[in-house]
């Protein structure tokens, strides 16, 4: 593993892989990767934001969307995603030719470049990372409709992307899944079922996910005011 503070980020070495398959039934607004925010579609600001990461960008969506994106960006990896996420990042996988991975979902608009290069340097170091959103309120355990304990804010948080690997350790992760027919609803739940370890940064307030109408609106308010953020942060070669 890379000791901390020795890692130089190089894009050569990266895929930067983007789930787009969700079909937006919560929405009711057609394929999410086709929801448009701050003039431009999710997949279009997902790729985008990739390029300036990694050498190589892969992309899953519905089978119906994938002729119309592919004419819209050949330079893209772009193929039909799977029934499960799970399936999806499986076939990116597959295609992916870095030996380093990184994730970040398309219903993930606002992944700042110093976030992702923070969770890549603590994926080159510890070979499986991600972020953690910390509660600010009591969690309780749950059982049978009442409440069986309640765990320490320190001990708890919402897993959010991006997600960074060494690429051996994602694959094996997905092998343990395969022999074991496990099905899982994150990329996290594999590695930490698998039994690998997995370190985690802080996450960022605006690493929001569109899953609803809510998340929605609250995405089209801060668009503007994030992309011009964004914009003022980077350098001349397009870094945090």
């Amino acid at each position: 593993m890379t000791p901390a503070g020795s890692y130089r980020h190089d894009p050569r070495r990266w895929s930067f892989l983007v789930p787009a398959a969700g079909s937006g039934d919560r929405l009711g607004r057609g394929p999410k990767c086709l929801l448009p925010l701050g003039g431009e579609a999710l997949w279009q600001r997902a790729v985008r934001r990739a390029r300036e990461f990694a050498g190589q960008v892969l992309l899953a969506v519905p089978e119906a969307c994938v002729a119309d994106i592919r004419r819209a960006d050949p330079a893209c990896v772009v193929m039909a995603g799977g029934d499960s996420r799970q399936e999806s990042v499986a076939r990116l996988l597959a295609a992916a030719t870095g030996d380093r991975i990184l994730i970040h979902d398309v219903a993930r608009p606002f992944g700042s470049r110093r976030l992702l290069h923070e969770v890549a340097a603590l994926g080159e170091r510890t070979g499986a990372a991600g972020c953690l959103e910390a509660f600010d309120s009591p969690v309780a355990r749950a059982r049978d409709g009442g409440l069986a304990g309640l765990l320490a804010l320190a001990d708890a948080g919402q897993v959010r992307s991006p997600l960074a690997f060494h690429r051996a350790v994602l694959e094996e992760a997905h092998r343990r899944a395969r022999e074991a027919g496990l099905v899982a609803r994150s990329t996290v739940e594999l590695v930490v079922r698998a039994g690998l370890p997995f370190a985690f940064a802080a996450s960022e307030p605006d690493n929001i996910k569109i899953t609803n109408a809510d998340g929605y609106r609250l995405a089209q308010l801060l668009v503007a005011a994030w992309d011009e953020a964004q914009a003022r942060s980077a350098d001349p070669g397009g870094r945090p």
